[in-house]
């Protein structure tokens, strides 16, 4: 069995990802009743008979919750069981991950200086924090601080 997706990563609430699973039995025998389980689509589909050597393919498509995007990668697995010889049961699976993309940092130019604004406030606020509470010991006396900001002093 393989599971694929459509995407490499996906973006936002709204994006759709298309999932692929190829069910192929790979014995010498014929496989009864084989269930291909895919809780995160919905996918629940079963097969009466899976010819040796046969494939079936299934597209089934998940559409990205805000709360995946927040949890930063979707995790999909997808189960499938089968009658072999004498009603012995098989089973196996197959999963993908699909991360999320950065939001952050998608668009930043180093080149373009009014990117560098919120991360150097930061950076200096740090700083700054740092040097008013170095080991605990409260104020230090007339901090100084420059910084070289593209060549200016």
């Amino acid at each position: 069995m393989e599971k694929t997706a459509d995407v490499e990563t996906y973006a936002a609430a709204g994006d759709v990802i298309t999932y692929v699973i190829t069910v192929t039995n790979i014995s010498d025998v014929p496989a009864a009743n084989v269930v291909v389980n895919d809780p995160l689509t919905g996918l629940n589909e079963t097969i009466a008979v899976l010819d040796a050597g046969a494939s079936q393919v299934f597209t089934t498509t998940y559409t990205v919750q805000q709360t995946d995007v927040d949890a930063k990668s979707l995790y999909n697995k997808v189960t499938v069981t089968g009658e072999g010889p004498g009603s012995s049961t098989v089973e196996t699976s197959d999963d993908v991950m699909v991360p999320a993309t950065s939001s952050c940092c998608s668009s930043f130019d180093p080149l373009n200086p009014s990117n560098i604004f919120l991360g150097l406030l930061v950076l200096l606020t740090l700083l700054i924090f740092s040097l008013f509470t170095l080991g605990g010991a409260g104020i230090l006396e007339k901090p100084s601080l420059s910084v070289d900001i593209l060549g200016d002093k």
